[in-house]
């Protein structure tokens, strides 16, 4: 029995149904996000940077970024290559920077996934290939403030139209200054905000677009319920 499972199963033979019914839908954890979109239009390559090579992530990449990214992946729990294979399988696309002098030392990843629930469904509606959302955006602390994250997300856009991905998003929490900066610099433009909501087993969203208001349902797969 999963953990979820044991924890309704807890309340229930305490409380009884009722009581467990009760806490299943308890909010248990609460994001929200500012939304920014990007359409692509036909660009040259991203400059160089001088102290950071940037790539598109392969397989064989994983241990790497496993290894030089820890801090940033503790969320998908203590088997992270073999989410990051999983990521690579189904889709998603790693830009990664390493710095020149050496190529072992990670300075910067940023994700575009295809099948991201959130952009696919909340903003998209039906699942469009030709829209990704830019996520887990991450630059090493000696690098920050460098204009690395920029060039990288050049690269990240130019990998986005050689797959005929014509629209981006991101989310970036309200507090996170520094990324809605850099983001807005890049000409993303804000689109409005999602809030998820996590109870017990399930999440839900709402989400608040140019003033039209929706709320949905979102099983742990990802697929919504009006």
């Amino acid at each position: 029995m999963n953990p979820l499972g044991k924890a309704f199963a807890y309340y229930r033979e305490r409380g009884g149904l009722a009581l467990a019914r009760r806490v299943r839908h308890g909010i248990w954890h609460r994001e929200r996000y500012i939304i920014y979109c990007k359409t692509l239009s036909i660009q040259e390559m991203p400059p160089a940077h001088q102290q950071v090579l940037f790539r598109t992530a392969v397989a064989n990449d994983v241990p790497s970024i496993a290894s030089n990214w820890p801090n940033h992946l503790t969320y998908v729990g203590p088997d992270v290559e073999s989410v990051l294979h999983t990521r690579l399988q189904e889709g998603d696309r790693a830009t990664v920077g390493v710095c020149r002098e050496n190529t072992a030392n990670l300075v910067f990843m940023a994700w575009a996934s295809k099948r991201d629930y959130a952009l696919l469904t909340l903003l998209g509606g039906a699942p469009k290939p030709a829209q990704a959302c830019v996520k887990n955006v991450w630059v090493a602390e000696p690098y920050r403030r460098q204009g690395v994250a920029a060039v990288g997300l050049g690269h990240v856009e130019r990998a986005a139209q050689d797959r005929h991905i014509d629209r981006l998003w991101a989310f970036v929490m309200p507090a996170n200054v520094a990324s809605r900066r850099l983001f807005e610099r890049l000409n993303y433009r804000e689109s409005g905000t999602v809030c998820f909501a996590e109870t017990l087993g399930r999440k839900k969203a709402m989400l608040n677009q140019n003033g039209f208001q929706k709320r949905l349902r979102l099983c742990s797969t990802g697929t919504v319920v009006p």
